[in-house]
């Protein structure tokens, strides 16, 4: 089974600087090629540069399945900062399964 990333909407947090306590909004539609959408999870993840210029996750935002068509399954998510400026961010997704008493057990993640 392939996971494919049709389309990413973060126009939200593209340009002007993010806002402490104001809420952000993003949509990620996926492929999951026959795969059961029980069994995947897709995250938001946020990181900033260290003191070494490395970068360091910070935040991890859990996305809302909202529907599934098919094989086509619509994510979306809400963020709110906590400090103002801008931030390096990226979506993953990762197996999902009450089987799997913890994530790294199945080290199979795919950044989107």
């Amino acid at each position: 089974y392939k996971i494919e990333l049709i389309s990413v909407d973060t126009t939200q947090l593209r340009g002007d600087m993010l806002v402490p306590g104001k809420t952000y909004a993003g949509k990620l539609i996926l492929n999951i090629n026959g795969l059961n959408s029980d069994h995947i999870g897709v995250e938001f993840v946020i990181s900033e540069s260290n003191s070494y210029g490395q970068l360091e996750i910070t935040k991890v935002v859990e996305l809302k399945l909202d529907k599934v068509e098919g094989s086509i399954a619509y994510f979306s998510f809400e963020y709110s900062p906590s400090k103002p400026g801008s931030i390096n961010y990226a979506f993953r997704a990762y197996p999902r399964n009450d089987l799997l008493a913890h994530r790294q057990d199945c080290p199979i993640v795919k950044w989107l």
